[in-house]
């Protein structure tokens, strides 16, 4: 017969493992257990409500860019409030700021506005300008095809390769001074749509550079 005495087991007289060592363990593995399941809580702003599926080994920094995300309010913007508390520590964990299934986190702070931010309008900038130099590139690759289908007598082919891949080059000339213009741009690390529009931009560029030397070859091809 097993016998409880204060934090001791007893069996047959003798006394054998504490027990505070063994639910110890077993609270710990239910404690982690907790951490990775999945929950959700109500964040926030004005009249504005989102529910959002979060852990409670989540940080503070974690539910921030969700915040950001849901309610257009940058990470450096926001003011986070849990029962009457201010969380200002990111790397907190929303177990132990005890953020709880249910929970409601008011949000304080202004949304975005992509128009009247100066960075943000900074690459929007390079994204109209590769949106002329995307044109350009239409109007070549349309030349290109109205050779290869007859439309240009032979003899005026080597002219006309000449320019054509002359005008190439000037396209790819523009987009790489917008690739240097862009990394130019000093943009924080909290000013995530900033940053996220210019990796747009950036992948959108290095396409179309793919793109211009595909026609490069097609026009140095040509009969």
């Amino acid at each position: 017969m097993l016998v409880f005495i204060r934090s001791h087991l007893v069996f047959m007289g003798k006394k054998i493992q504490a027990t505070r060592h063994i639910f110890k363990n077993n609270f710990t593995g239910y404690n982690e257990k907790m951490e990775e399941q999945e929950y959700r809580i109500l964040i926030c702003q004005g009249s504005e409500r989102h529910q959002v599926a979060v852990r409670q080994s989540m940080t503070v920094r974690d539910l921030s860019k969700i915040i950001e995300d849901r309610l257009s309010v940058l990470q450096s913007g926001q003011k986070i409030i849990h029962r009457g508390k201010t969380l200002t520590c990111l790397d907190d964990t929303l177990g132990s700021c005890r953020i709880y299934p249910d929970d409601k986190v008011l949000v304080l702070g202004r949304k975005f506005d992509p128009e009247s931010d100066e960075m943000f309008q900074a690459v929007a900038k390079v994204d109209a300008s590769v949106n002329n130099a995307e044109k350009k590139f239409v109007e070549i690759v349309s030349e290109v095809n109205g050779i290869k289908l007859g439309y240009l007598a032979p003899e005026l082919h080597k002219e006309a390769k000449a320019k054509l891949s002359k005008r190439l080059l000037g396209v790819t000339e523009e987009l790489m001074r917008m690739l240097e213009e862009l990394d130019g741009l000093s943009i924080q690390e909290d000013h995530s749509a900033a940053r996220q529009k210019r990796k747009t931009v950036v992948k959108r560029i290095q396409q179309l550079m793919d793109r211009t030397d595909q026609v490069q070859d097609n026009v140095k091809q040509l009969c």
